[in-house]
């Protein structure tokens, strides 16, 4: 048993890959590699403090709507259009929060901290 386990040990110490990342910066909403100014940092700062407010209200609406589908699938008979409609409406307020912050952190980064930050945008995904 010992000699298996020191095989497997020995067998995942050879071929594991480790963490590699994409990007060097794996934390979500991560900006450190942008070397923002000071003004630019305060400025992130108020965006991602009304952003987690609006998340918050985000993730209330996707509570109600959980319980309203679970309330449709409970029914005798399951409303397509109506689970279609509760989907969509948070797909868009998801969508449209999404815009807003990246619309709003765009206007304050520069050229070449909007191509910096571009790379890294699939951490900024609200999901």
């Amino acid at each position: 048993m010992r000699i298996f386990i020191i095989f497997f040990m020995l067998f995942a110490f050879a071929f594991g890959d480790g963490h590699k990342y994409k990007h060097k910066y794996i934390y979500n909403n991560d900006l450190s590699f942008l070397d923002l100014s000071q003004n630019q940092q305060e400025e992130i700062k108020n965006i991602l403090k009304n952003y987690s407010k609006k998340l918050k209200h985000l993730r209330e609406l996707k509570d109600d709507i959980e319980d309203e589908k679970e309330d449709l699938f409970k029914e005798s008979e399951f409303d397509k259009d109506k689970f279609i409609e509760l989907q969509t409406g948070y797909e868009m307020t998801r969508l449209s929060l999404q815009a807003e912050l990246l619309a709003q952190i765009h206007a304050v980064l520069d050229k070449k901290q909007r191509k910096q930050l571009s790379k890294n945008l699939e951490h900024w995904n609200i999901r």
